[in-house]
C-alpha cells in the first residue's frame, strides 16, 4: 500500500495536498517550492502480492483489494475499485440526465414520446441538437422539448412572454 504520509523528512502527518501535510504544504507555498501536481495520486493502479486463485492483491492505491482476472491477457490482475470509477464515469452523464428528468417530472417515456412527436427537433428554433425537458418552474407544467440554447434564453427572459416579446421587436428592428 502506498504510505499516505507527508513527503518532508521524518514528517508522520497525513497528506492533503501535493504529497504534504497541511503544514509543510503552506510553508513550501509561501517559499515557492512545492512539488508537482500529481505527487500525492498515482494515476496507475499498480497490483502486488497477486493471489490469483483467492482474487485478492495490493493495490497500490487502494491497498488489499479484490481483483478480477483479465482472460486472454495473460493473468493480468485488475483492481475492482478502479473498474467501479471507470463505470461510474462512463454513466455519469446518463445518471445526471436522468436525474433531471425526475426532477423536473418526466419520465424517459414521456421525454422519448415527446421527442417523437416533434422529430427529434428542438420546439423553437427548429434544429436537431441534443434536447433537454423544458417546464414553467412556478406552475411545474411540462412544455416541450427545446436545444440547450433555447431553454437557456428562455429562463434568461424569465419565462416572461412580454419580455420575450420585447426582445423579438428590438431584433427586429436592429437586424441587418
Amino acid at each position: 500500500m502506498t504510505d499516505r504520509t507527508c513527503l518532508e523528512a521524518e514528517c508522520t502527518r497525513r497528506r492533503v495536498a501535493r504529497g504534504l501535510c497541511q503544514k509543510h504544504y503552506v510553508r513550501r507555498t509561501k517559499a515557492g517550492t512545492l512539488p508537482p501536481r500529481g505527487v500525492d495520486r498515482p494515476t496507475h493502479h499498480l497490483m502486488s502480492d497477486v493471489d490469483l486463485a483467492g482474487r485478492t492483491a495490493t493495490c497500490s492505491i487502494c491497498g488489499p483489494t479484490t481483483i478480477r482476472v483479465r482472460v486472454g491477457r495473460r493473468g493480468a490482475a485488475v483492481c475492482k475499485r478502479a473498474e467501479k470509477r471507470k463505470v461510474r464515469s462512463k454513466n455519469a452523464v446518463a445518471t445526471r440526465n436522468n436525474g433531471r428528468l425526475k426532477r423536473n417530472g418526466w419520465t424517459v417515456a414521456e421525454r422519448d414520446r415527446q421527442s417523437e412527436e416533434q422529430g427529434g427537433r428542438c420546439a423553437i428554433c427548429g434544429l436537431e441538437k441534443p434536447l433537454v425537458c423544458d417546464h414553467d418552474h412556478q406552475t411545474g407544467f411540462k412544455r416541450q422539448l427545446l436545444c440547450h440554447a433555447c431553454n437557456v434564453a428562455l429562463g434568461f427572459l424569465r419565462d416572461d412572454p412580454d419580455v420575450a416579446d420585447a426582445a423579438a421587436s428590438y431584433l427586429r428592428r436592429h437586424a441587418a
